[in-house]
């Protein structure tokens, strides 16, 4: 069995018929008309026909050039009653669901007025939107033209529809859509205007590169926070004294002055004994020597009687290299007991 359709639109009854031309523009919206057949069990006082519709229309000096059916069915009205008044008819298919997806019938509906208006310029001939009621799909169409084309607010085309057609768009996120066409027109106007300065004069290629070394600059800036602010997560979570480094934090250099004193010593104990050792060299016997020195006898003085000259000068020999076996070493503790030792000779 198939499923029966609806005769008339929910709510069809209490909404008014048609509203008026917006301002500025030669639009009104109006509900769909039913044929007569459908209106048995409708009072006369709220029946809607395409008939009434042109009768209401001329009542106020109008004429209608332009009919757009965004109803997405054909069973409320034969479209002949409306091309046989010489009215340019046209229709979109507009569903009830996934509407807002349909990028392309806010295009072909933009199209569709902007074709007539180039050529009906000479004349004030109407156009009439309607869907169902005349309230949502008509009203998004409607504000997307004046926001799109005319470069409207959202807010100015929801009130001036809202005005005209003395009822608001009801559906939330139709509302939300036309907010979001009107910021991305905004951001597409400012970026249109940006690049028409630019090359307004003859810096064009300066200004543009500039503009994108700016924007190459920030977006590094924007990675290395974002770098920072991992290392700082990634160092508290391991260990929590680095909470205070970062990646642009350099830690204090440590102080150098004792090993500045350090190496002032090796420089003076060494320039003493390259003078010492340029008095007379050495042979490889006397290093093989100065590894078996006796540290107790040194700075011990033997009567001269009992020390004879090659042995004086075989100990002072002896004493110089330990002293250089010991700088070589560097450490600093022995090289102080070794001048304070070359002080009581």
């Amino acid at each position: 069995m198939g499923r029966s359709q609806r005769k008339i639109p929910i709510d069809w009854e209490k909404y008014t018929p048609i509203g008026s031309v917006i301002q500025g523009t030669r639009i009104f919206a109006f509900k769909t008309p039913l044929k007569p057949e459908l209106q048995d069990r409708i009072c006369k006082t709220k029946r809607f026909t395409t008939s009434d519709l042109f009768r209401m229309v001329e009542g106020n000096g109008k004429s209608i050039g332009l009919v757009i059916n965004c109803s997405n069915t054909k069973r409320y009205y034969d479209a002949q009653d409306i091309i046989g008044m010489c009215i340019e008819y046209k229709e979109l298919q507009c569903p009830g669901r996934g509407f807002l997806v349909r990028t392309d019938l806010v295009k072909d509906f933009i199209q569709i007025i902007d074709d007539f208006l180039d050529r009906n310029s000479d004349n004030d001939l109407l156009i009439g939107v309607h869907c169902s009621d005349g309230i949502n799909r008509s009203g998004y169409l409607v504000c997307c033209y004046l926001i799109c084309k005319l470069g409207w607010s959202s807010h100015d085309a929801l009130n001036a529809f809202e005005n005209a057609r003395r009822s608001p768009i009801q559906r939330g996120s139709y509302i939300q859509s036309l907010h979001k066409t009107d910021s991305d027109r905004r951001a597409s106007s400012t970026l249109t205007t940006r690049r028409s300065n630019v090359f307004s004069d003859g810096t064009a290629e300066k200004t543009l590169s500039s503009l994108f070394e700016q924007e190459a600059a920030a977006n590094s800036m924007q990675q290395f926070f974002q770098l920072e602010q991992q290392f700082k997560q990634f160092a508290s979570s391991t260990c929590p004294d680095l909470n205070t480094f970062s990646p642009v934090h350099v830690p204090p250099v440590p102080q150098r002055s004792a090993n500045i004193t350090k190496a002032s010593s090796i420089q003076q104990v060494s320039s003493s004994l390259d003078t010492a050792r340029g008095e007379r060299s050495y042979n490889d016997d006397d290093k093989s020597q100065a590894s078996n020195i006796d540290y107790e006898s040194m700075g011990k003085v033997l009567p001269k009687e009992a020390v004879s000259k090659s042995q004086s000068r075989r100990e002072r020999r002896q004493r110089r290299e330990k002293l250089f076996s010991v700088m070589k070493r560097g450490r600093f503790w022995e090289i102080n007991e070794m001048r304070d030792a070359m002080k009581n000779i």
